[in-house]
């Protein structure tokens, strides 16, 4: 059984690796400035009961995705996530897989790249809640969850760096950070992060941005030697009133990778935003 909520999204969306390259370090950033916090419910989470452990080498689970009919299209496998955690769960470890299959999920993944994708799912370790993601098959993914509830998964290519997925969200703990980098991921909202006290540090430079209904944004960002010469597709979401929230993913691709690119941050914006 599964129970998502997004507050006003809708219920639809039954069922993220980090601001920079590494999401551990992130995390240790917000559970210093936040240690004070308790670990907090993600409104992007997922609930599953508890079950035996299973190996990400091993996973043979699968999950459907709809077509536009709303009938059963395309398989995809699903792949238990390995995750570090910055508290000790009390009881058994978390398990790397949920104990119940997914739902079937209403996002239309395009048939001619469904050999190419893979579920990836992480355990956020407690209530049995976790996050999942869509990534090119093979890819290694790890997650992180700090202390104070915030969380990240990175990907990437293991013959290619460059080419990587990186998800982050604050889970409605560490506000200090998700002030910051709501200003630097939304211009117009700059100001209001600097008069909160939290100003951002490095403003993003996007080649493109274009709004994804009234909280989330889809942008580019040009090629850095950094990640081998290839551009980034993302996107980012944003709440900044009565406590703040911050999540975004980013990936960056070959340029003959971009559809498999575009379902991905797709996904990250049908599942995580606010349409």
């Amino acid at each position: 059984m599964c129970a998502t909520s997004f507050g006003h999204r809708t219920a639809r969306r039954v069922a993220i690796a980090a601001l920079f390259v590494m999401a551990p370090a992130w995390l240790s950033a917000c559970n210093a400035n936040d240690n004070a916090e308790k670990a907090l419910t993600s409104p992007a989470s997922a609930s599953f009961e508890s079950g035996p452990v299973h190996s990400a080498s091993g996973a043979s689970r699968r999950v459907t995705f709809d077509d536009e009919a709303g009938k059963a299209a395309v398989s995809l496998p699903l792949v238990g996530v390995p995750t570090e955690y910055g508290v000790d769960v009390d009881g058994s470890p978390p398990t790397i897989l949920p104990a119940a299959d997914l739902p079937a999920q209403g996002f239309v993944v395009p048939k001619k790249l469904a050999s190419r994708l893979a579920v990836y799912w992480m355990n956020l370790g407690y209530e049995g809640r976790g996050f999942m993601m869509l990534a090119p098959k093979g890819w290694t993914v790890t997650g992180s969850v700090g202390a104070n509830g915030s969380f990240g998964m990175h990907a990437e290519n293991p013959a290619d760096a460059g080419q990587f997925l990186d998800t982050i969200d604050t889970a409605g703990s560490c506000q200090g950070c998700a002030i910051a980098d709501i200003g630097a991921y939304f211009p117009e909202l700059a100001e209001w992060a600097e008069e909160q006290g939290f100003p951002a540090d490095k403003p993003k430079a996007y080649l493109s941005s274009k709004p994804v209904g009234d909280r989330m944004i889809e942008f580019t960002e040009a090629p850095g030697n950094d990640r081998g010469g290839y551009g980034v597709l993302g996107a980012a979401y944003e709440e900044h009133e009565g406590g703040s929230l911050f999540r975004t993913a980013r990936t960056g691709y070959a340029e003959a990778d971009q559809a498999v690119a575009e379902t991905m941050i797709a996904f990250y914006e049908w599942m995580y935003g606010d349409r």
